[in-house]
């Protein structure tokens, strides 16, 4: 079994080394009504978020970039949720909690644990399996997506870094400013 801290490390320089290829808009594209639960059990669908630009950040607590992105997923929480920025942090179960077998109740106290030790105001949703990194194409972690007002994906990024982070808040911009 590969231990997290291993997965980290290796995720950590996969993104360091990570071709600029990996950052792309999206042609549009409508999102799927994707049903996920939050940290408090209720449902999310995704797509009841349509008429909100949405942010789906996939992550997880083993990610060592994924951790580095949380000040500015708070400050764009902060600063674009009033104008209708909705983020979502998308995570799954892995099976484990701190490096050891977990079942999903263990795994679920530490990732509500977790969020609150990192103080993350947006909504946290736990996938059952892949189905939401697949269809986004979120293999690789942290992978932002941006979704537009109307529902359509606008654009994909993964990995972080000082131009990555730029270029998704130009983003997060340019799909508030579009019309309603």
């Amino acid at each position: 079994m590969i231990r997290p801290w291993l997965l980290s490390i290796a995720t950590t320089i996969a993104l360091a080394c990570a071709p600029a290829a990996l950052t792309h808009a999206a042609a549009p594209a409508v999102i799927p009504d994707i049903t996920l639960n939050t940290l408090s059990g209720a449902p999310l669908h995704v797509a009841d978020l349509k008429g909100k630009v949405v942010l789906l950040d996939f992550w997880a607590t083993w990610c060592g970039p994924c951790i580095a992105a949380l000040p500015e997923l708070k400050e764009w929480h902060e600063q674009f949720g009033p104008k209708g920025l909705a983020i979502l942090g998308l995570t799954r179960y892995y099976g484990q909690s701190y490096g050891l077998p977990a079942d999903r109740t263990v795994e679920l106290s530490y990732l509500k644990s977790f969020t609150e030790k990192h103080e993350m105001p947006y909504e946290i949703a736990v996938g059952d399996g892949q189905q939401a990194q697949i269809f986004y194409g979120a293999m690789l972690l942290p992978t932002t997506v941006l979704i537009d007002r109307k529902g359509n994906v606008r654009y994909i990024a993964t990995g972080t870094n000082s131009s990555r982070t730029a270029e998704i808040r130009s983003m997060i911009e340019k799909l508030i400013a579009e019309d309603r």
